[in-house]
């Protein structure tokens, strides 16, 4: 029952560009499942690996195959030398930082070669820098 004191909503010409945004922005949020969303996701690294080249890309090769299988959906896992530096307007030192500044968790492997190097060092700096998890391997 409307009564003559009760205003009448506005029309929608008398609407400011606030309620008109935000009636035309009002849509359901995604599910962390639809494409979309996961599409963005799969943009960023989520899991870094850091080693040593050479002689420990076979234990990073393994490490990444048991990460990729044990979740879903896979994480993107980055490891510099298998992959995970691509030909691109940027130079592999920005695409590891890139990476590092990326990724949701680090795990180190650390190995009597690999402590002669200083990139582990630095990885598990911007790991911690950046209070994501470290786990050395």
């Amino acid at each position: 029952m409307t009564t003559s004191d009760d205003p009448a909503p506005p029309s929608r010409s008398q609407r400011t560009d606030a309620e008109e945004g935000l009636e035309a922005t009002t849509q359901p949020i995604p599910s962390p499942s639809s494409p979309t969303v996961r599409e963005t996701e799969r943009e960023e690294t989520d899991i870094f690996i850091s080693y040593r080249v050479r002689p420990d890309e076979p234990l990073a090769q393994a490490l990444k195959n048991l990460l990729e299988s044990a979740y879903e959906p896979t994480p993107k896992v980055f490891v510099s030398g298998l992959g995970g530096i691509r030909p691109s307007g940027d130079s592999p030192r920005e695409q590891i930082r890139n990476a590092a500044n990326e990724a949701k968790a680090f795990f180190g492997i650390i190995t009597h070669s690999s402590k002669e190097r200083e990139w582990v060092f630095f990885e598990a700096g911007a790991a911690f820098g950046r209070r994501v998890a470290y786990v050395p391997v």
